[in-house]
C-alpha cells in the first residue's frame, strides 16, 4: 500500500469583519 502526500494549502488570515480579534483558517477541502 502507498500513500500520497498531497501539497497543503498555506494557513491564511481571516478577514476582520467575520470575526473580532486575530483568526487564522487551516482549509480541509477546496473545492
Amino acid at each position: 500500500m502507498s500513500h500520497r502526500i498531497l501539497p497543503t494549502t498555506p494557513t491564511a488570515k481571516n478577514p476582520p469583519e467575520q470575526f473580532s480579534g486575530d483568526v487564522w483558517v487551516d482549509p480541509i477541502a477546496s473545492p
